[in-house]
């Protein structure tokens, strides 16, 4: 959902929250309050992410961790969709980013592309250069709903935006799936959901860039059918990436978390499933980080509370990248320590928070 708060240890060990608070009596009418804690708490309040604290929609914020203990904002905006600070259609919603300083100043406000789907959640990374890249869903004008990135460079000058690839989905409504994206050096994932054939079936997409994110060439399909998308992504290294989606069975009212790896020049291995969660919004998605030596923790939402599990990554098959690592045929089931994620051996385990 876009009011969701954001939380992000900073390289300084403070702790940035971003969360939304409402702005007046609509729904929508979000805005994004910014804190910092330096040293525990309590935190203190930097104030509105965002310049425009008119009643309209500052939501789908995305954080993540910079050099220096600063950190890269980025959100969806829908002060030019207004008239008078009443929102008009939400079919013109833009992103802006900011960049906040350690020391909680925060930077130039800057406008990153005017319009842009108004409910689909955006990810960033910084690259090990200093570069980072925002991700999200763009929006033309004849309603086209290709994914975007656009690039910061290591001098801090933001680029135009560069549309990955023409899906052809096309749809007057607002999607709410997001793309996820990963970086390992200048090779850089972005995972998404979509549809083919005319917008009836749904897929899963991965592109690759070998250049920091500067072009983008290769495009796989890696799930066709039977997927919610909500996808995440995280490196592993060496040029591998695990991808997690949810997929569905016809009539089922369960759906199941599903990870695999991706890789540049690679066919992608087979899904494994991680968990079962119920087939509704209120599932959310599930978030991949990487851990150390070869495991990739995975968190996701359950009735009973947040599910925590350990996946262990083992060598990589014979088709992918030689030395990396990745998935085989193994079960990834995070709630069954008994079964692990490519032959590597069992190394899974879960835990409720």
């Amino acid at each position: 959902a876009g009011n969701l708060p954001r939380a992000i240890r900073l390289a300084s060990g403070a702790i940035l929250l971003a969360v939304p608070q409402k702005l007046g009596p609509d729904p929508l009418a979000l805005g994004i309050k910014v804190y910092l804690e330096d040293d525990g708490p309590p935190a203190r309040a930097l104030g509105w992410l965002h310049e425009d604290v008119t009643a309209v929609e500052h939501a789908y914020v995305t954080a993540i961790p910079g050099a220096g203990g600063s950190a890269l904002l980025a959100w969806l905006d829908g002060r030019l969709d207004s008239v008078d600070g009443v929102p008009a259609s939400s079919q013109s919603t833009a992103l802006y980013g900011r960049m906040i300083a350690a020391d909680g100043t925060f930077g130039e406000e800057v406008l990153l592309d005017e319009r842009v789907s108004g409910a689909s959640p955006t990810d960033a990374v910084f690259l090990e250069s200093g570069a980072a890249l925002v991700a999200y869903r763009d929006r033309r004008l004849d309603d086209l709903l290709n994914i975007s990135v656009i690039r910061r460079d290591e001098r801090g000058l933001w680029g135009q935006p560069m549309e990955i690839f023409d899906d052809g989905w096309r749809i007057a409504g607002q999607p709410v799936h997001g793309p996820a994206i990963a970086a390992d050096g200048d090779d850089v994932a972005v995972a998404w959901y979509t549809k083919l054939d005319n917008g009836v079936t749904p897929a899963v997409r991965v592109a690759f860039s070998k250049d920091g994110g500067k072009s983008f060439g290769e495009v796989t399909t890696v799930v066709r059918g039977r997927t919610e998308g909500r996808v995440g992504l995280c490196s592993i290294g060496e040029g591998a990436f695990v991808l997690s989606h949810l997929a569905f069975t016809e009539g089922a009212d369960v759906a199941t978390w599903k990870v695999g790896l991706v890789a540049r020049g690679a066919a992608p291995s087979g899904f494994v499933p991680v968990a079962d969660v119920a087939r509704t919004r209120k599932s959310g998605r599930l978030d991949l980080v990487e851990g150390d030596g070869p495991v990739v923790w995975a968190t996701w939402t359950e009735p009973e509370g947040i599910r925590v599990g350990r996946i262990g990554i083992g060598p990589v098959p014979g088709d992918a990248t030689p030395g990396s690592r990745g998935a085989g045929d193994g079960a990834a089931r995070g709630d069954d320590p008994s079964n692990s994620f490519g032959p590597g051996g069992p190394q899974g385990s879960s835990t409720n928070r």
